[in-house]
C-alpha cells in the first residue's frame, strides 16, 4: 500500500507540472480563437413568390436580404417588420423586388450596435404588391448567420459605438458635474477629461478615465472656474498640453491661459487675442500640437508654439497662430 501511494506521489510530482503547463497553453490558444471552427454561413429561407438567396447583418445594425420575385412579375415592398436581432419596423433603402436576378435590399436600425461574430437568427415579415396587381400579400423570411463588420464607408468601418462603459473604456454623462451643464468643448491628456460649461457656470469640469466627476480640486487634480479670467467669459473651446489649459472666449476674442492649478496666467505667458486674425473673429474650437510632448518629456509641459482656432462668426475659418 505504501509503495502504491509513493508511486502515485512520484507520478504527480513528475507529470503534474507538465499537465498544468499543458492546460495553461490550451486555455491561451482557445482565448486566441485557435480552436474556433468555421463561422456559420449566412442563410435565409422564404416562400414563393418571394425568394431569398442571402442575408447579412452588420455591426452598425444594417440588415440586408438578397431578394427576388420568383416565377412572377416584380413586386413592391409596402412594409418590412423585424423581430430579430431587435423588434422594429423598417423602411428598406429600395423597395422594389426584381423578377430577373436577385437584388440586395437593406434596412438600417437606429441606435443598434452589434458585435462581430455575434450569432443572429430572426424573421422578417414583408408585405408586398405584385406588379399589375392592387392586392397586398405577406410572407415571412427566416435569416440567420454571424454579424459582420460594416465596410460600407472606409473612414468609419473599424469604429462602433463603445459607449456602454465609462471613461476611456466607453462614455459618460457630463451631468455628473451638474444637471444643467451646457457642455461645449472637451480635451484630454490621454487619461482624464476636461469639459467646459459654456453658459451656466463657466466652469471647467474634470472627469477621470472612468467618467467620475473629480472636480473638487484645481487643475490636473480637479477643475477650475474660467471666470478667473473675467466674469463674463464664455468658454467655448479648450485644449491642453498635458498640464496647462488654453480656453477660448468669444465675447472678448481672446485665448486665456490657465496653469495646472487653474490659475489665470494669461498676462505672464501664453494668452493672446484672436483679433490678430480678424477683428470679427468668434473663436470657438481650439487645438494645439504639443499634448503628446507632456508624456514624451516625462511629465514636463511644453508651451505650445502653434494653435489652430476655428472661427464661428460666419466665415467658418480655421486660423493658425504661431508663437514667435
Amino acid at each position: 500500500m505504501y509503495k502504491k501511494a509513493q508511486a502515485a506521489m512520484e507520478f504527480l510530482t513528475t507529470y503534474g507540472w507538465a499537465i498544468l503547463i499543458l492546460l495553461i497553453v490550451i486555455v491561451a490558444l482557445a482565448s486566441l480563437g485557435i480552436f474556433k471552427g468555421p463561422g456559420i454561413p449566412n442563410y435565409c429561407t422564404s416562400s414563393p413568390p418571394i425568394g431569398c438567396a442571402d442575408s447579412k447583418v452588420t455591426t452598425k445594425g444594417t440588415i440586408s436580404l438578397t431578394l427576388s420575385a420568383v416565377f412572377t412579375t416584380s413586386a413592391t415592398i409596402t412594409s418590412f417588420n423585424l423581430d430579430s436581432p431587435i423588434v422594429a419596423n423598417c423602411t428598406p433603402i429600395l423597395n422594389t423586388i426584381p423578377k430577373i436576378g436577385f437584388a440586395e435590399r437593406s434596412c438600417t436600425l437606429n441606435n443598434v450596435v452589434l458585435n462581430k461574430n455575434q450569432k443572429y437568427n430572426g424573421d422578417a415579415f414583408i408585405e408586398y404588391i405584385l406588379e399589375g396587381s392592387g392586392s397586398k400579400h405577406s410572407t415571412s423570411i427566416n435569416f440567420f448567420g454571424e454579424v459582420e463588420i460594416d465596410n460600407s464607408s472606409l473612414p468609419d468601418n473599424n469604429y462602433v459605438n463603445w459607449t456602454g462603459t465609462p471613461g476611456l473604456i466607453g462614455g459618460f454623462s457630463a451631468r455628473k458635474a451638474h444637471s444643467s451643464i451646457d457642455g461645449s468643448a472637451i480635451t484630454t491628456n490621454g487619461s482624464d477629461f476636461w469639459v467646459t460649461d459654456e453658459t451656466n457656470s463657466d466652469y471647467v469640469y474634470h472627469f477621470d478615465a472612468f467618467g467620475n466627476n473629480i472636480t473638487g480640486s484645481p487643475g490636473l487634480i480637479g477643475g477650475f472656474n474660467s471666470r478667473k479670467a473675467h466674469s463674463a467669459i464664455a468658454p467655448y473651446g479648450i485644449t491642453t498640453n498635458g498640464s496647462d489649459f488654453w480656453v477660448t472666449d468669444y465675447p472678448t476674442n481672446y485665448v486665456y491661459h490657465f496653469d495646472a492649478f487653474g490659475n489665470n496666467i494669461t498676462g505672464a505667458d501664453g494668452g493672446f487675442s484672436t483679433a490678430k486674425a480678424s477683428s470679427n473673429t468668434t473663436p470657438v474650437g481650439i487645438d494645439t500640437d504639443v499634448r503628446i510632448n507632456y508624456i514624451l518629456n516625462n511629465g514636463k509641459s511644453t508651451i505650445p508654439n502653434d494653435f489652430w482656432i476655428i472661427d464661428n462668426s460666419g466665415v467658418d475659418y480655421v486660423y493658425h497662430f504661431k508663437r514667435l
